[in-house]
């Protein structure tokens, strides 16, 4: 259902470089205008034209004239809870070893009922991603058959945790 995901970047060029290789997808220049020179497209190409949007830091979304998104200077949030999450054709060792290489903080991170891959772009910004073999349990929960799982599971992990 997600069709695109957007988030701004100090440095938009190695982000989406970095994005595009953990998503196996490609790098396209957004136009400019109307968007700000250095925002990129990370595209999938993929059957549900999955892209992200990555716009330079600073920059952020306001309605403008007739409700049209309108992209204007502001004030850079280092970190904020917006994230997505992204299957990758890579294996959770390929996928640690790119951040590792880029220098930002990773890790296969076990989030009780499925395990992800963390990777913090530029040491900021969460990207989480389901390689092949972990994905099941995302989709366990998330997907069709989790209808009837997801909310007594969540019921069940916060009876845990808080002991």
């Amino acid at each position: 259902m997600l069709l695109h995901l957007s988030f701004a970047a100090r440095d938009t060029e190695r982000v989406s470089r970095v994005v595009a290789e953990l998503l196996g997808a490609s790098v396209v220049d957004c136009p400019s205008p109307p968007f700000p020179a250095g925002s990129k497209f990370v595209c999938a190409f993929d059957d549900s034209g999955t892209m992200v949007e990555i716009v330079p830091a600073g920059i952020e979304y306001v309605p403008g004239p007739g409700n049209r998104t309108d992209m204007v200077a502001g004030a850079f949030a280092e970190r904020t809870p917006v994230h997505g999450s992204f299957t990758t054709p890579l294996t959770v060792t390929e996928a640690l070893a790119i951040a590792e290489r880029e220098g930002w903080p990773c890790g296969l991170i076990d989030n009780g009922p499925f395990h992800v891959v963390n990777v913090w772009l530029e040491g900021t910004q969460l990207l989480e991603l389901f390689p092949a073999d972990l994905v099941g349990g995302y989709l366990a929960l998330y997907g069709p058959g989790g209808r009837e799982v997801l909310d007594p599971g969540l019921r069940a992990l916060e009876a845990s945790l808080r002991g």
